[in-house]
């Protein structure tokens, strides 16, 4: 080993010890956890109606988030204390971050070491808890992790069994990977909208690419049939219409359309310069250069003009 790669060696382990120091408080936290608002709502719902009464007064009265509704109706009827709360959030913190690595393993696998992998995946798991607009809720509030957190963690368990199924070459694999990327499918677009809309973007993205390259995927096309039917029990659910209609001005496109752009620029100031992005990314291009070099570039659906992503 050369000067040069001890030095990168030492520096990445420090780096991977200061991270991990950082979010330390977050783990810290959950020890003062506890269940509030509509965690108790859930709460007496399912001890009141029972799951399966309770599952469908929801779709009718309060929206179409059926697989969300599941799991906020099934974790009172196991953990019935504050300490199973404070365990149960904290287990989910530490499963997305799994589910994280998990995500960029696959893409980085042949191109990075162990060490390299854990340390993009704990930076991005950094900036995701820092750069998070109301940490109490994004972490510690039982039903806003299942509704955001968990649908995120679903929409990155698609990618990478979607990126499996594109690489598989045996009939078995493909069939198997289809079904796990139909209930994934299925499970996004009834856990909440705005992952519903990133997937459905994803799916097009993916069919247009198909298109361009003149194959026929039809286990995309069945993806896409799941994605549709999904998405219709949601916006077709008493409750999500009449949420909707208590917004003033909820069918104005022109608006939302406008707003859209005008938002995402403001955004993309907080998120780029206002965050640790870009220091956090200049310590990183030792690693992220690996994924340049390397002869074995980026394959499969990333392999797309940056400028169309």
């Amino acid at each position: 080993m050369t000067k040069t790669d001890t030095k990168n060696f030492k520096f990445e382990n420090y780096l991977i010890l200061l991270i991990l120091f950082s979010v330390l408080p977050f783990v810290i936290l959950f020890i003062y956890n506890h269940p509030s608002a509509d965690d108790f709502f859930f709460f007496t719902r399912a001890e009141k109606a029972g799951f399966f009464s309770a599952l469908k007064s929801l779709y009718f009265v309060w929206s179409g988030r059926i697989f969300t509704h599941a799991q906020l109706l099934l974790y009172p009827l196991i953990f019935k204390t504050f300490l199973g709360y404070k365990i149960f959030t904290l287990v989910l913190m530490i499963l997305y971050f799994i589910v994280l690595h998990f995500l960029v393993k696959e893409f980085t696998g042949k191109n990075l070491s162990k060490k390299d992998m854990f340390l993009i995946s704990l930076s991005v798991f950094f900036l995701y808890l820092y750069q998070m607009s109301i940490i109490g809720e994004g972490l510690y509030n039982f039903t806003s992790v299942v509704v955001y957190h968990n649908t995120v963690m679903l929409l990155m368990l698609f990618l990478i069994f979607y990126h499996k199924l594109i690489k598989s070459k045996n009939n078995i694999s493909k069939i198997s990977f289809t079904l796990v990327c139909c209930f994934l499918t299925f499970a996004v677009c009834l856990s909440n909208e705005v992952p519903l809309m990133t997937l459905g973007i994803l799916t097009i993205i993916f069919f247009i690419k198909n298109i361009a390259d003149k194959k026929w995927n039809w286990s995309l096309f069945l993806i896409i049939l799941v994605a549709a039917i999904a998405t219709y029990i949601d916006m077709a659910s008493p409750g999500t219409i009449q949420r909707k209609d208590v917004f003033p001005g909820n069918r104005d496109f022109v608006f939302s359309f406008v707003n859209s752009f005008t938002d995402l620029f403001s955004f993309l100031i907080s998120w780029i310069i206002l965050s640790p992005l870009l220091p956090l990314t200049v310590l990183l291009l030792p690693v992220l250069s690996k994924l340049t070099d390397s002869e074995d570039r980026m394959p499969g659906i990333f392999q797309m003009s940056p400028l169309l992503v």
